[in-house]
């Protein structure tokens, strides 16, 4: 049964929200409205209101209370935690948000960065400022590292003359000494171990094989074992695979130049056949993608032609590559492993792409779902269209299903993708973003951003679960159990 969390007409939950008074509120009256976006974690939508200091957690319904100023939120890789920057200048904070045990943890933390990465492990937060920092004193060239089982942050220096950071990544976790953190600059990569933070960042200069000019860094990744860095950078056709080794001096790196064609246009890392480190490449004049061995030694290049000159690639749960191109119709699947490949023409070009057990396409106003079979001798890709007239508002894979919404009307579309069976449900309001909480199975359907209305779908069986009018007021207008 569908249960509606509007105790008051919608006027008056507002009336609520800026009108009633309790001593946990903040400074809601003399502060300025401004919600954080909605996120979600795998079981949970997460509404931040900055002036009434709170999280609302849904389909929970609890409200946590949080530090004041919130000013944006940053969700783990495994959708467990909110990291949300708090506070101002004088006492910068972040709240950590898990909704499992529906609990906040706060932190005092060195500056008023304005972005937080978190790693997948859960026991590392890295800041740092973006281009888009608020105006005043602050250091580019320097990260805070906050460890959330001690609670202890320290600043660290980069050894770089830069704008602000690009990227932050974190390896994988896979070392037992190691948790090795990559902050990634126009011009070049600093290194450095979060578990080691008194020991110095490393500067990676970016630089074509035999230039002494600096290129940009377009992009960077870890191998899957941690042991290498490859990083693409502009005006060349070879990635840099960066070796990471431990000596008696601290960290080692040994550069190794990969390329095997000309107009490199993207990468991917991947495990080779006897379990190496390998990245595969894709040469736009060629034509052609190469799996490198990220040693550069151990094995000569596997090369195939491609028909068209791809900047896209994405790996199939069983090692399968796809390349593609929104702007084209023509897709590419190659197996490094037993040496097929196949080819594949959509009806339109695609302005959004799943790569999974299925190939999915969203184009215009229809879907592409498309299933990879091994033939004797090659790879088919077998198209299943879609007609999805009025086009796609949003698109979500959780599980084996497929979920979309269109701009047209208020229906939830959910496409069954081993049967390719179609169901649907009605909205009761027109449809904007989706998010997947799949530990819980539900699909949650944002209607109103500023307000926080949300529609939380069961996955199984296929119903409205509830419909909640205002989550961001929830905690303040005490709405209980609702309707």
């Amino acid at each position: 049964m569908m249960r509606t969390l509007n105790g008051l007409p919608s006027a008056l939950l507002a009336l609520c929200a800026l009108l009633s008074a309790c001593d946990t509120r903040g400074d809601l009256y003399s502060g300025a409205y401004k919600a954080l976006p909605l996120v979600a974690t795998s079981d949970s939508v997460v509404a931040i209101e900055a002036a009434s200091r709170q999280a609302v957690l849904l389909p929970q319904r609890v409200a946590l209370p949080l530090s004041e100023g919130a000013r944006a939120a940053f969700v783990s890789p495994d959708r467990t935690r909110v990291a949300v920057l708090c506070g101002d200048k004088d006492a910068p904070r972040l709240d950590l948000i898990e909704p499992a045990a529906r609990s906040v943890r706060s932190f005092a933390i060195p500056s008023l960065y304005d972005r937080a990465t978190l790693d997948a492990t859960g026991r590392y937060v890295v800041l740092s400022y973006s281009d888009k920092a608020a105006a005043g004193p602050r250091n580019v060239n320097e990260v805070g590292l906050l460890e959330l089982s001690t609670g202890e942050a320290s600043r660290i220096a980069l050894p770089m003359e830069s704008l602000a950071p690009l990227e932050v990544l974190f390896a994988h976790g896979r070392s037992e000494e190691h948790q090795w953190v990559a902050v990634l600059f126009d011009k070049g990569v600093a290194l450095l171990d979060a578990r080691a933070p008194s020991t110095p960042a490393r500067r990676l200069s970016v630089r074509p094989r035999g230039s002494l000019s600096e290129a940009t860094v377009l992009e960077a990744a870890f191998s899957h074992d941690d042991r290498f860095l490859f990083v693409r950078m502009s005006g060349s056709d070879e990635l840099i695979a960066m070796e990471l080794a431990e000596s008696g001096a601290g960290l080692e790196l040994s550069l190794n130049y990969l390329g095997s064609g000309t107009g490199l246009t993207a990468m991917l890392p991947v495990a080779a056949a006897d379990g190496g480190a390998a990245v595969v490449a894709l040469y736009g004049r060629d034509r052609t993608a190469a799996l490198l061995a990220a040693n550069g030694v151990e094995a000569q290049p596997t090369i195939v032609s491609m028909p068209e000159a791809f900047d896209k690639v994405a790996a199939m749960p069983d090692g399968t590559l796809v390349m593609y191109d929104p702007n084209m119709v023509a897709l590419f699947a190659w197996n490094p492993k037993s040496g097929k490949s196949g080819t594949a023409r959509l009806d339109a070009p695609h302005k959004r792409a799943f790569i999974g057990e299925e190939l999915i396409f969203i184009h215009a106003e229809a879907l592409s779902i498309l299933r990879v079979e091994e033939e004797e001798s090659a790879l088919r890709l077998r198209n299943h269209p879609i007609q999805f007239p009025g086009g796609v508002t949003d698109a979500l894979v959780m599980g084996r299903s497929l979920w979309t919404t269109s701009r047209y009307d208020d229906t939830l579309v959910v496409i069954e993708l081993s049967a390719l069976s179609i169901a649907q449900l009605q909205l009761p309001g027109r449809p904007g973003p989706l998010l997947a909480l799949p530990t819980a199975g539900l699909v949650a359907v944002e209607h109103d951003a500023w307000r926080g209305d949300v529609s939380l779908v069961r996955a199984e069986p296929l119903e409205l679960l509830m419909r909640v009018e205002g989550a961001r007021y929830l905690g303040l207008a005490n709405l209980g159990e609702g309707r």
